[in-house]
């Protein structure tokens, strides 16, 4: 079980030091259509980049903002 621990130190110690401390993952949307009466007619993409804290409820809100935005 420490070796994994250990790994996990590491590999979070490389990429502190690589990002750096204000680094953030982002989640992007895209339409792939036309918005018409308030409606996207095509699809909506979603490109993940790692946040690990985007749940459900993230989403949730997430999609009540970009529905408000237009």
């Amino acid at each position: 079980y420490q070796l994994a621990s250990t790994a996990k130190l590491v590999t979070s110690i490389a990429a502190l030091e690589l990002l750096g401390p204000n680094h953030r993952w982002r989640t992007w949307a895209f339409a792939k259509g036309p918005l018409r009466d308030g409606r996207l007619e095509g699809d909506l993409l979603l490109v993940g980049g790692g946040n690990a804290m985007l749940d459900a409820a993230a989403l949730r809100r997430w999609f009540t903002e970009l529905q408000a935005q237009g």
